[in-house]
């Protein structure tokens, strides 16, 4: 556990100020450091606080997207196989039931897009992506994201979900293209990041979309 972090839980600890308890859930400081050493190329834009949710964890921000989104009982969400299961955690634990798993090339874990249109419909609510991909490690290219986007607008209610908390994992990150830098993408994307993961504290919790 880094010092700074082990001094602010003993300084929580000892003071029980629930003010200091929150310092990291939507806090307007953090926000305005996000804003301003986020590398922009990252989204090709520029934003502003107003537009980021900071949450206890990427997971948990993911978790509260497609709370805040999805109906119970009809929404389908695709996620891509092999895929990492604490991004479906809550929903099994509340007995949600309409996952549904699309393909991956087998040879470089590339989306099978064929695979993938054939599993999207009219339910379909959410499509989530890794990039690059926990647990596969696979890299989506901008050809790729291309793809995925040409085939999303036959289906404009379908709202996507990017999970970039590896991002600054990368020997050369300035490859990363987001899909919300696609097109008007931004209108239906929410991209996370990890904190943790960023700074190499993984157990911080602390994400922002």
């Amino acid at each position: 556990m880094p010092d700074f972090h082990r001094k602010n839980l003993k300084d929580i600890a000892e003071n029980l100020s629930s003010k200091e308890f929150q310092y990291n859930v939507n806090c307007n400081e953090l926000k305005i450091s996000i804003k301003k050493y986020l590398p922009k190329h990252l989204l090709e834009r520029e934003f502003s606080e107003s537009e980021i949710l900071v949450a206890p964890g990427a997971v948990k921000a993911i978790h509260l997207i497609l709370w805040t989104f999805l109906d119970f009982e009809s929404d389908e969400i695709i996620f891509f196989v092999p895929f990492y299961i604490c991004h479906s955690s809550d929903l099994l634990w509340r007995g949600y039931k309409n996952i549904v798993l699309a393909n991956r090339k087998m040879e470089d874990f590339s989306i099978d897009f064929d695979n993938l249109e054939s599993k999207l419909n009219s339910r379909t609510k959410f499509v989530v992506i890794v990039n690059p991909d926990n647990p596969s490690t696979h890299l989506h290219s901008e050809i790729e994201l291309n793809k995925l986007s040409e085939l999303l607008k036959n289906f404009p209610r379908v709202i996507v979900i990017e999970d970039l908390a590896y991002f600054a994992h990368l020997a050369n990150y300035k490859k990363l293209k987001s899909f919300s830098a696609i097109g008007n993408n931004k209108d239906k994307t929410f991209t996370v990041f990890s904190g943790g993961k960023l700074f190499n504290a993984t157990g911080l919790r602390c994400g922002w979309q």
